[in-house]
């Protein structure tokens, strides 16, 4: 299970949901737990100021989902943040 150094308030979580449903409560590949979860602690990491943490063991398939969540959530946060300047 992937966690986040610190507590993260309410609006923050509110607007990681916001962005985690945009990306994936819609039609599109299916990704594992481990791949949502990398890419949720990505955007609280960044509206938070928290510390990213994986939890899963280096060398896992999880661990390689995670990360790879990270990613997207990274695309996520780039797309959003691009999006707020226009």
């Amino acid at each position: 299970m992937a966690a986040v150094a610190t507590a993260v308030s309410q609006g923050a979580n509110q607007v990681v949901d916001q962005l985690i449903s945009a990306a994936f409560d819609r039609p599109r590949d299916r990704r594992s737990d481990a791949y949502k979860q990398g890419a949720r602690a990505l955007l609280i990491s960044r509206v938070s100021l928290a510390t990213l943490i994986c939890n899963f063991q280096p060398g896992s398939a999880e661990f390689d989902a995670f990360f790879a969540g990270v990613a997207e959530g990274r695309a996520i946060w780039q797309n959003e943040q691009r999006r707020a300047v226009q």
